[in-house]
């Protein structure tokens, strides 16, 4: 129902009473939708696959903390453009979900890295990220390679670009970690090559405009190319 006009909280509410086996749910671009509307829903949704709540400024981080629990079958969750980070949550009042794979919460400009490495915890089989244009992370986004050990695919394009001082130092092996997006991120030549040897089952590996990379730098990435023989993209 994403993008759709002319309906209400209520409608929508009555209808996921009587669909309550709803797997996919998508309520993008919804003027009416608040933290109080999510909650209430997740509640009816308990075999709930994928939701997508994406261009929704009202919600913010109890959205997010509620479907985890009450929507345990949850494999994906679309929150970009919201308000995530902006509502404090209490560590203990958190439930893991082992089941989320996929995360998208790009476009949150208050979403900082103690919040990723909060959301980093609850979802610890995490295959794939999505956390570009966040431009207050830059660490919480190591700490998600670090503690979700199945992760696939991360997009960090334009991460951190608020932030006086950019940081990206991943210093331990990720050995699950197919494809990453550092576009226009202000990594270094030193945090680049830390990449190449953390990161070395790489297939696509994306640094188009990240300025402070120079040709020593990019060297390293051809030598992380030069052992695959799978599409790798170093720009």
């Amino acid at each position: 129902m994403g993008h759709c006009l002319g309906y209400q909280y209520s409608g929508i509410s009555c209808l996921l009473r009587k669909c309550n086996n709803l797997q996919h749910l998508d309520l993008q671009d919804t003027e009416f939708l608040n933290d109080e509307c999510v909650i209430e829903l997740s509640l009816l949704l308990g075999n709930l696959n994928v939701v997508k709540l994406g261009r929704n400024e009202n919600l913010t981080d109890l959205s997010l903390f509620a479907i985890m629990p009450n929507c345990p079958f949850i494999t994906e969750i679309w929150m970009d453009s919201t308000g995530i980070g902006k509502q404090k949550v209490e560590e203990d009042c958190l439930v893991v979900n082992s089941h989320v794979r996929f995360l998208d919460l790009s476009c949150n400009p208050c979403l900082n890295d103690e919040r990723v490495k909060m959301i980093a915890s609850v979802c610890p089989n995490l295959e794939m990220m999505n956390l570009s244009y966040c431009r207050r992370v830059s660490m919480g986004a190591v700490e998600v390679l670090w503690r979700c050990c199945k992760i696939q695919r991360m997009d960090l394009a334009n991460l951190g670009y608020e932030l006086s001082q950019f940081q990206f130092r991943v210093n331990f092996e990720v050995p699950t970690l197919f494809v990453l997006n550092l576009s226009r991120l202000s990594i270094s030549n030193e945090e680049l090559s830390l990449i190449s040897k953390s990161c070395y089952k790489l297939k696509e590996l994306k640094l188009d405009y990240c300025d402070k990379i120079t040709a020593r730098g990019k060297a390293s990435g051809e030598k992380l190319q030069a052992t695959k023989n799978d599409k790798f993209v170093l720009l």
